[in-house]
């Protein structure tokens, strides 16, 4: 990863992963003050950084442009795109039900994949949400075929080829809550989602950090898996590790800070590509958190 890089006052790029530890009964102590270096602030809808750290007024389409350019290189270093079918997966099960309803015969197809969990972090020291940012496939390749769609129409292995003219990776970098799927049977939703926080975003938070918010359904027409959203307020004392994910398995995150008082803008922001997840949960804290906080 690159060298942090200072956007806003207090606030840098995010560096390299942390490994995963496992939450228990004997957990080992937070440590003080040993934070690693700290995640990318976005400068939110109407500001820019300038030498000083000064705060100017500035068109959104010149943000975006200043975002992508401090952006970790890696992330969007994507080459030898292939597409290739899909003939297992230890993630992804595809089956097709036959049933009849209301004397009508009807086969559905659906895949069976894992629960999940998430959690909307607000920094309390500072009063900002702490997300990721990441390159999807899925959302990339669902650009790609709009300009290329004779790649999907391809049925044998034969006919599926690499990609020649390939789209800028940013069109499949997201942001998201922090987030992980449900796949240690030996462990709850909360200690998996503990696990995940100090993976991805480098917080060590304990299971009474946690507030559960609520749970649901997703993608309910192809996978009908379940989602448990997790609240947790956190410190900058708190962070004792880089964040990033776990690079042995392949993850390459970066932690995004998004202002609270930008939080709203940003998640209404269409150009900036996120989750539902994140719009229900700023929108959520809106609502059952931001009216309890000191009136500054």
């Amino acid at each position: 990863m690159k060298p942090s890089i200072r956007l806003l006052e207090g606030s840098e790029q995010q560096g390299a992963t942390a490994p995963s530890r496992r939450r228990s009964a004997g957990r080992p102590a937070r440590k003080e003050g040993a934070a690693g270096s700290a995640p990318r602030r976005w400068p939110g809808p109407a500001r820019c950084p300038r030498p000083g750290h000064q705060r100017l007024r500035a068109p959104l389409s010149f943000l975006l442009l200043l975002l992508a350019a401090a952006a970790p290189a890696g992330m969007e270093a994507i080459e030898d795109l292939e597409l290739k079918p899909c003939t297992s997966s230890i993630y992804l099960r595809p089956y097709r039900l036959c049933y009849r309803q209301n004397g009508t015969k009807k086969t559905w197809d659906f895949m069976k994949i894992h629960d999940s969990v998430s959690i909307l972090i607000f920094n309390t020291s500072r009063q900002c949400f702490v997300l990721v940012k990441q390159f999807r496939p899925a959302v990339y390749m669902c650009e790609v075929e709009k300009h290329h769609p004779q790649l999907f129409q391809n049925r044998d292995n034969e006919s599926f080829s690499r990609l020649e003219d390939p789209l800028p990776a940013a069109v499949g970098v997201t942001y998201e809550l922090c987030s992980g799927i449900v796949d240690k049977p030996d462990l709850s939703l909360e200690e998996i989602a503990c696990e995940e926080v100090l993976e991805e975003c480098g917080y060590d938070v304990a299971v009474t950090d946690l507030r559960k918010i609520t749970s649901y359904r997703s993608g309910v027409g192809v996978t009908g898996s379940s989602q448990t959203l997790f609240y947790a307020e956190v410190t900058d004392q708190m962070r004792t590790g880089e964040g990033g994910g776990q690079a042995e398995e392949g993850e390459l995150i970066e932690v995004v800070e998004i202002p609270l008082e930008d939080s709203m803008k940003f998640a209404y922001n269409e150009t900036l590509q996120k989750t539902m997840g994140v719009i229900f949960s700023f929108t959520w804290f809106q609502d059952n958190i931001a009216p309890k906080l000191p009136k500054n």
